[in-house]
């Protein structure tokens, strides 16, 4: 009888164990850091499914919605089924919202962070050991980017061989954005004979400028955004992909090279270059976040990506999924924050090339 009750006891035991065990591991409550304004977003960010490149004049909602997403779906698969709010942190292009992460954020997995893609590139490439944000707990992203480098094949050029003999203007806001830095790479790295115009308030007026021969091309543009809004322009021969920037070609265009295809001698900068789409929409985490509980978090944010609720919610906003695990972005900055300071210097030299104002 006393081997009984003691076996029903350390039963008894276990289990209340393990029910504090399994409320230990809930989330009470998570809060979404956002890098930006509502409304507001990265210059560089990307089409994300649809939308265009940055518009610097125009606001970039894709920031407020993958928020929303989360908001209104991540907690459904998280212990506890959180309530799940947005904060929005504006401040040097989400480098506040970064700081905030990297220092102040409880280390516990109740605030993580949508950061923008340039901040997170220009702060890899400072290769300072205390703002290491491989060290960030990366979740995941909520879709891959390939940018392409794009000329109208009535100028002659429609390939990279091409552009390699044949001079073309390819449009740009500034040296700071992404389609100054692909059409620099396009010339300086790939050999071709580009020449790069800036002063455009933003890319839909470059993109506008391309049928009216002002241009011959743009850089830097995400295919999302071809596929989808651009098709038409595609299927009637009025845009040739000439290179794309991505771990792997777009089957669309199966027939231009990546950056470090085109340029093998040159790939430990392209190959840098080719990656920037996997944090084109990434979602963070504080760094010295217990295994376990980034872990979870991880396995929700799949979980909720490939939920057809909030996949009905995403087609409603036109975003196109395509999730980026987590691990993939940390192996990305690391390559960063392990580059040569010869390639690192390389990278930089591509937002400070001469180009020609309008």
């Amino acid at each position: 009888m006393n081997r009984m009750m003691g076996a029903a006891l350390i039963g008894l035991l276990a289990a209340l164990g393990a029910a504090a065990q399994s409320r230990a591991q809930e989330f009470r409550a998570v809060t979404v850091v956002v890098g930006f304004a509502p409304g507001g977003g990265d210059e560089e960010a990307g089409g994300a499914g649809g939308g265009a490149l940055r518009q610097r004049s125009r606001p970039e909602p894709t920031y407020d919605q993958m928020a929303l997403l989360l908001q209104h779906h991540l907690g459904k698969f998280l212990p506890g089924k959180p309530l799940v709010s947005v904060r929005n942190t504006p401040g040097a292009g989400s480098r506040a919202a970064l700081a905030q992460l990297m220092r102040q954020a409880p280390r516990d997995g109740s605030t993580i962070a949508i950061l923008g893609a340039a901040a997170l590139r220009e702060t890899a490439l400072e290769q300072n050991a205390a703002n290491d944000i491989s060290r960030l707990g990366w979740i995941g992203g909520l879709s891959r980017e390939i940018y392409a480098c794009v000329a109208r094949p009535e100028t002659g050029v429609r390939s990279l061989e091409d552009a390699r003999t044949t001079e073309a203007f390819f449009g740009a806001v500034d040296p700071r954005t992404r389609a100054f830095r692909h059409a620099s790479a396009l010339a300086m790295l790939m050999g071709a004979k580009a020449r790069i115009i800036t002063g455009y308030n933003d890319s839909e007026e470059i993109i506008s400028n391309l049928p009216r021969k002002e241009l011959d091309g743009l850089c830097g543009w995400p295919v999302a955004s071809l596929r989808s809004r651009y098709a038409d322009w595609l299927s009637d021969g009025k845009l040739r992909v000439l290179a794309q920037f991505g771990p792997e070609r777009d089957p669309l265009f199966a027939y231009a090279p990546t950056g470090a295809e085109a340029a093998p001698a040159q790939s430990a900068v392209l190959g840098l270059l080719d990656q920037e789409g996997l944090y084109a929409w990434p979602l963070a985490a504080p760094p010295g976040l217990p295994t376990e509980r980034l872990d979870t978090l991880r396995r929700a944010f799949a979980e909720m990506l490939r939920d057809p609720v909030a996949l009905a919610e995403a087609n409603g906003f036109g975003l196109a999924i395509a999730p980026v695990p987590g691990e993939d972005i940390a192996a990305a900055f690391e390559k960063l924050r392990d580059a040569s300071p010869a390639t690192v210097a390389t990278l930089r030299r591509l937002s400070t090339l001469e180009s020609s104002r309008r």
